[in-house]
């Protein structure tokens, strides 16, 4: 990683989480410069819930291995702290109950942006496929449709967090100080073949 780092220089955080059946969770996090650098990056091995947790949890199951065991250990393994931490899991959100920093989930913006770019290129391996295809990896998924969270629209992409924490909306501007156009769903790509790179379907199976 490039530990040459200013002490004002804007620094932002990519938190990335998937599952695999059947070997569980995989959490990847990548701290980036203002020019896209990476600074750090820390990952986890697979978080495989018991049965007894699935019981217990239920539908709080997801949140509780996202949010509280993957999303928490992470981040608080890296040393940088970001001015934000963007990441595409939403159940990831959960671990904001834990950090001071501002989370956001991030997504393409379906209301502006085309079909066409709706999985843009950054996405997307030579051959055409999701990045979230290699070696099976998925988001995993939970309802987001209620009033735990809240949303606004800006940089051609949809942003959310928990309504309690809708303050966190404040520091979006920061992303303005970063040099050039941000492909903001582009660092994620980089932590999932990171993932596939350190848990190939061949060893984890």
């Amino acid at each position: 990683m490039d530990g040459l780092q200013s002490s004002t220089e804007s620094i932002l955080g990519f938190l990335a989480i998937r599952q695999r059946e059947p070997h569980g969770f995989y959490g990847g996090y990548l701290v980036v410069n203002s020019r896209a650098r990476p600074l750090e990056f820390h990952c986890t091995l697979p978080v495989q819930p018991t049965r007894a947790q699935q019981i217990l949890y239920g539908a709080t199951l997801t949140e509780y291995i996202c949010g509280e065991l993957i999303a928490r250990t992470l981040l608080g393994k890296a040393a940088a702290k970001p001015k934000l931490v963007l990441t595409d899991c939403h159940a990831s959100l959960a671990v904001r109950h834990w950090m001071d920093q501002p989370l956001l989930h991030v997504a393409p913006d379906s209301l502006r942006t085309p079909d066409s770019l709706r999985t843009p290129d950054s996405l997307r391996t030579p051959e055409g496929r999701a990045i979230d295809d290699i070696e099976g990896f998925i988001i995993p998924e939970m309802n987001t449709r209620d009033s735990r969270y809240t949303s606004q629209q800006r940089h051609n992409a949809t942003f959310s967090c928990i309504t309690t924490y809708g303050r966190d909306m404040d520091v979006l501007g920061c992303l303005e100080e970063f040099e050039g156009n941000l492909d903001l769903l582009e660092p994620f790509s980089r932590i999932v073949e990171a993932l596939a790179e350190a848990h190939p379907r061949s060893r984890a199976a």
